[in-house]
C-alpha cells in the first residue's frame, strides 16, 4: 500500500477544519458479496511543541471525498472512539463501494481535519504524516470453535469431539451441552463470559498481513526519545551518543533472523532517533532491498499493543483468531489457516528484502526451520492476484500469513486475566513511557495474553487453527518468534 504525500487545502479558520489531500493505492483488492479489503487511515501532526500527535478526522463520512478511480468508486466510515467522554475519529476506512477486484489507486483523497479538536492553531507551524493500513472486514455471523482433533482445542462443554458453534455474543463457560469448553491452556472457569470479550461474532475488521518493518519503522519515528527507549531492544537512553547495537530490535551489531530495524552508530544526545530499514547492513536509508516489507518480528506484546493503541486499533482475541481462519465452515480436522491440511514449505528466498520478494512456487507457509529461510518472509509472499486460497495460504475472509510465519499474539480465554478484556480502541497515543496504557487490555507484563498460529522455526503441530497449546503462554519477551497482528471492531 503506497501513500503520496499529504498536502492541507482549503482550511477554514471559522469551523477549525482544513482539508488533507493525498492519494493512496493497493493491490490485489477486493469486494464481493462476502466481504472487502479496505484501507484503515490515520494522520499524525507536529506542531510547534515538536510532538508528533494524533490528528482527530471529520466524524461524518459526507465531509471526506474521493475521486473515481476508472469507475471505482470508494466509500468512507470514520472509526468513532470515546476520547475524555467525547467522540472523536481516529481514522477512516476507504474501500470499494461496489463489487470488483483488482488494483486500487485513488487519487486526491480529501478528509476533513477537524483540527479545533486538536486545540491546535492552524496558522502554528504544522507537519503532517498520513499512515495507512491494509485491513480485511470481517462479517458479522456465527461460526465453530475447535475441530475435535488438534489439541488443546475449544469444543462443546459436554463432547470433547463436537465444535463448539457460536451464534450469539453471549457464551456461558460450562461442561453442559450449551457450554464452551477446552483443554490444555484453560484454567476452568465458569458462567457467561465477560459480554465486553469479542468472541468474533460480531462484525470487526482484521489487518491483513502482520505489522511490517517498515510500519514499525513509521511508527517508532513519530516518538519522542524516552518512548523509542522503551519499545527498543538496544539502550538508547537520552544520554547515550554511541551505539554498538545498531539493530535496535534484536540489540545486535548486525542483522538477526532477518530483523533490519537500525539506528545510526552515531546519534545525538536527548532528541527523538531516526530508524531506518537497512536489512543488507550498508547504513543507506531507501534501498529497494532494505526489507520494509517483511513481517516484524522481535516484537514483545508491550510493542505489539505499543503500535495498536497508535494507531487507534486494538488486540486481537484468540476466538476471533478462529473466526478469521475459518469463516463460518464447519471445522476440517487439523486444517491450517486455509482450510485444509495440505501444505508446503517456504525453502528458499528470491529477491530478497525488496517489495518482490518470493520463495518456491509451491510454498503456502513458512515452518520447520526451512533451510534457506531463518527468519519471517514478505508479507503476503505466497499470494498473487490468480492463486487459490490453498496456495495463498489465505484465511477464509482474506487475511494472509495465520499459520506459520509469526507468532500471532492473542488476548487469551484461557486465563481470568484475558476474559477480563474490555475491546476497547486504542486512542492514538501513548503514555510518556512508550506504553499503550489501555483499560482492561493485558499490559507490559502480557498477563492474559497468549499465542496462536506456529511459527517459522516450529513444526506444523502449532499451526493448525484449533491448536491452542500456547494460548495462555504469558511473556512479555522479544523473540525472533513474534509478531503482532491487531483488529477493529467495525461499528464503535
Amino acid at each position: 500500500m503506497a501513500v503520496g504525500t499529504p498536502t492541507l487545502v482549503n482550511p477554514s479558520v471559522l469551523n477549525e477544519h482544513v482539508y488533507i489531500d493525498f492519494d493512496i493505492s493497493w493491490e490485489n483488492s477486493w469486494r464481493n458479496s462476502l466481504n472487502w479489503d479496505a484501507a484503515w487511515i490515520f494522520v499524525k501532526y507536529k506542531d510547534s511543541s515538536g510532538l508528533w500527535q494524533h490528528a482527530y478526522l471529520g466524524k461524518d463520512a459526507s465531509v471526506h471525498y474521493v475521486s473515481n478511480d476508472n469507475g471505482n468508486e470508494a466509500e468512507v466510515a470514520p472509526g468513532i472512539n470515546k476520547v475524555s467522554g467525547i467522540d472523536r475519529s481516529l481514522g477512516v476506512f476507504l474501500y470499494r463501494k461496489n463489487e470488483d477486484s483488482g488494483s486500487i489507486n485513488w487519487q486526491n483523497v480529501r478528509l476533513r481535519w477537524n483540527y479545533g479538536e486538536n486545540n491546535v492553531v492552524y496558522y502554528d507551524t504544522l507537519e503532517i504524516r498520513v499512515f495507512a493500513i491494509e485491513m480485511v472486514f470481517i462479517p458479522q455471523g456465527a461460526f465453530y470453535l475447535g475441530d475435535g482433533s488438534s489439541f488443546s482445542y475449544f469444543h462443546k462443554g459436554n463432547d470433547a469431539s463436537q465444535p463448539f458453534l457460536v451464534n450469539d455474543t453471549v457464551i456461558n463457560l460450562n461442561v453442559t451441552s450449551e457450554g464452551l469448553w477446552a483443554s490444555g491452556a484453560w484454567d476452568n472457569p465458569s458462567g457467561i463470559l465477560n459480554t465486553q470479550y469479542p468472541v468474533g461474532y460480531s462484525a470487526f475488521y482484521s489487518m491483513k498481513y502482520g505489522i511490517t518493518q517498515g510500519q514499525y519503522v513509521a511508527f517508532l519515528n513519530t516518538l519522542t526519545r524516552l518512548q523509542q527507549q522503551e519499545r527498543t531492544a538496544t539502550d538508547i537512553a537520552p544520554s547515550i551518543t554511541q551505539v554498538s547495537d545498531v539493530f535496535v530490535m534484536s540489540a545486535t551489531p548486525a542483522p538477526h533472523y532477518r530483523n533490519g530495524i537500525r539506528c545510526d552508530a552515531q546519534i545525538p544526545a536527548d532528541l527523538p532517533l531516526t530508524f531506518y530499514n537497512d536489512l543488507n547492513n550498508n547504513g543507506i536509508m531507501n534501498e529497494v532491498d532494505d526489507g520494509m516489507h517483511i513481517a516484524c518480528n522481535f516484537l514483545s506484546w508491550g510493542d505489539g499493543v505499543a503500535y495498536t493503541a497508535w494507531a487507534g486499533l486494538r488486540p486481537m482475541t484468540e476466538t476471533e483468531y478462529e473466526k478469521i481462519c475459518r469463516g463460518p465452515l464447519a471445522p476440517v480436522a487439523g486444517e491450517f489457516a486455509w482450510g485444509s491440511t495440505s501444505i508446503s514449505n517456504a525453502t528458499v528466498i528470491n529477491n530478497s528484502g525488496t517489495e518482490t520478494e518470493t520463495t518456491n512456487s509451491q510454498a503456502n507457509a513458512s515452518y520447520n526451520n526451512a533451510s534457506g529461510v531463518q527468519g519471517p518472509l514478505r508479507v503476503g509472499i505466497f499470494a498473487t492476484s490468480s492463486s487459490s486460497r490453498v496456495a495463498a495460504g489465505a484465511s477464509y475472509y482474506g487475511v494472509m500469513d495465520m499459520s506459520g510465519g509469526l507468532w500471532e499474539r492473542v488476548v487469551s480465554l484461557g486465563s481470568s486475566a484475558g476474559r477480563n478484556f474490555t475491546a476497547l480502541h486504542g486512542q492514538g497515543m501513548l503514555n510518556t513511557q512508550g506504553h499503550a496504557n489501555i483499560s482492561g487490555w493485558p499490559g507490559e507484563n502480557a498477563i492474559g495474553s497468549g499465542f496462536r498460529g506456529g511459527h517459522w522455526r516450529g513444526t506444523i503441530h502449532n499451526m493448525r487453527i484449533s491448536a491452542r497449546d500456547n494460548a495462555s503462554f504469558e511473556t512479555s519477551l522479544r523473540n525472533e518468534l513474534f509478531g503482532f497482528r491487531a483488529v477493529r471492531t467495525a461499528k464503535n
